[in-house]
């Protein structure tokens, strides 16, 4: 059985790959005088860090989806456990 949901490295990469930018972004704003400048570099960054929330929420679904799955396959492996333990025992 293969797990319900995709792999889930390419959403932590875009997690990083936001933050560095935003920070690239904002790491840059004290080097400048031009207010306008300043402004639309602060949008940017804002942009970068808002589309996390999205990434995130994803994240936190893969995250559950797996974890119930991961339920499902320990209940299944205890009854499969326990029936094999009462064959076991009606051939004795």
């Amino acid at each position: 059985m293969s797990a319900p949901i995709r792999h889930t490295c390419p959403d932590i990469d875009k997690v990083i790959s936001n933050i560095n930018e935003a920070i690239k972004l904002l790491s840059a704003i004290p080097k400048m005088e031009d207010i306008e400048l300043i402004k639309q570099y602060a949008d940017y960054a804002n942009d970068e860090l808002y589309r996390l929330d999205d990434i995130l929420e994803d994240l936190r679904s893969s995250n559950d989806a797996l974890r119930n799955w991961g339920h499902d396959l320990e209940k299944q492996i205890e009854e499969l456990e326990n029936a094999v333990y009462e064959l076991q025992n009606q051939s004795i």
